[in-house]
């Protein structure tokens, strides 16, 4: 297949990746539409039947027993060729891991959602071996249907106890990725590159109890591939805190309203050198503190490192406490 045809085919599957990663959040709410449709005749009941059933029977059958990564529908269904040739996608490690220690990668920004985990996983698998386990919203694992696609990948909860099992893990699983913004960092990073680390500091404890090495990690670019309507503090931002879920307008490339085809802005996942960790089964407040600004310092400098990769020579990475300097009138 010429170069051309195959580079074209890899982005129409990165766009239809989008749409069903994206269009996946709004399947109970179409479940719901359609019973309602199907009483007010607007729709047939036997469709209405048929899928009501067939979401029964997801819940029905157990999807497979975690740690869980099933290569061949990933390869399938990963975009990483796509984001390539599409938006330039490219992936910078700072240093190679080894087999024989186990490393969280807290991942920035949520943006929309991390498309750019795509560029990551993929590198492991080929230079490594390895199959790393993300730490997801909850939420993910009750959607039915689209569930299945992430159990594929590996994704699991993010509570206490699913944290503390992934950490644990041995080789081909030793490496653990989170996105500690999470869903309330998606009103983040809207008319400035911003995150919330300041007041995230459960992983960088549960790092410390298993001996965990971190590793800072930044996606950059993540934030400009959809162009999201409103920001932290507005009403929707707190009902989605409340509701545990995200409702978050967007408008994609053309502008179309929950559109699913993403600027062609370049993306970099920038991936920064490991911090070692020591374990200590009850660390106080004093030392998860220091460690916590370590992390926070080494991914302020892993950010200014790279920006100008991506023509941002004079943009500044702002945490969720932080707002922009005014400058002085002369």
């Amino acid at each position: 297949m010429p170069e051309a045809s195959r580079d074209f085919f890899q982005e129409v599957k990165l766009i239809i990746v989008n749409s069903l990663f994206l269009s996946a959040y709004f399947i109970p709410i179409w479940l719901l539409f359609l019973v309602v449709a199907a009483f007010n005749g607007y729709v047939s009941m036997v469709v209405a039947a048929v899928a009501v059933g067939l979401t029964a029977l997801d819940l029905l059958i157990p999807v497979p027993k975690r740690p869980h990564f099933n290569k061949t529908y990933c390869e399938l269904t990963g975009i990483e060729a796509g984001m390539k040739s599409y938006c330039g996608g490219e992936l910078k490690m700072s240093e190679d891991f080894a087999k024989d220690k186990n490393y969280l990668i807290g991942l920035a920004p949520h943006g929309l959602w991390t498309m750019c985990y795509h560029l990551i996983w993929p590198e492991l698998l080929r230079k490594f071996g390895i199959t790393p386990i993300v730490l997801g919203a909850d939420i993910l694992s009750m959607i039915p249907f689209f569930k299945r696609h992430f159990n594929a990948y590996n994704v699991i909860g993010a509570s206490r106890e699913d944290i503390m099992w992934a950490l644990k893990q041995s080789y081909p699983y030793n490496v653990t990725v989170i996105i500690p913004g999470g869903i309330a960092e998606m009103f983040y990073g809207v008319s400035r590159e911003q995150i919330i680390l300041r007041k995230r500091k459960g992983f960088v404890k549960y790092a410390m109890m298993n001996g965990c090495h971190l590793v800072p990690a930044y996606g950059f670019g993540t934030n400009q591939q959809f162009h999201r309507l409103v920001e932290a503090g507005g009403m929707l931002a707190k009902l989605s805190s409340i509701l545990r879920i995200s409702i978050t307008p967007w408008v994609d490339r053309f502008w179309i309203p929950f559109g699913f085809v993403p600027s062609r802005h370049k993306v970099l996942v920038a991936v920064g050198k490991p911090i070692p960790v020591e374990k200590v089964e009850k660390p106080t407040d004093a030392e998860v503190d220091a460690l916590h600004t370590k992390y926070c310092d080494s991914l302020r400098a892993l950010f200014n490192e790279h920006k100008a990769s991506v023509g941002w020579q004079d943009k500044q990475l702002y945490f969720e406490d932080e707002k922009p300097e005014k400058k002085k009138t002369q």
